[in-house]
């Protein structure tokens, strides 16, 4: 195994044990990503942050976040259309 893969395994381990911890870990460094990118793409760290929580956890059980995941963009907003 590798080292990645060592610290990403005690990363997800430490996650599940303190999920609080986490997700406010997980908010701050969304909060300096889109700081630090001028807002350019507050888009694409949210859903690396909603990935990452999804991963480890994030407070939630499995099945909550496949609920959650399934209601994303199940139907577009009233005046856009949906791509297809």
């Amino acid at each position: 195994m590798s080292q990645w893969s060592e610290e990403m395994r005690k990363a997800e381990q430490l996650a599940k044990e303190h999920p609080e911890q986490a997700k406010q870990a997980l908010q701050k460094g969304e909060q300096f990503a889109e700081q630090r990118t001028d807002h350019r793409f507050d888009q694409q760290i949210d859903a690396a942050g909603r990935q990452a929580e999804q991963r480890f956890g994030g407070g939630q059980d499995p099945g909550q976040a496949q609920s959650g995941q399934q209601d994303q963009g199940a139907q577009p907003e009233q005046g856009q259309q949906q791509d297809r």
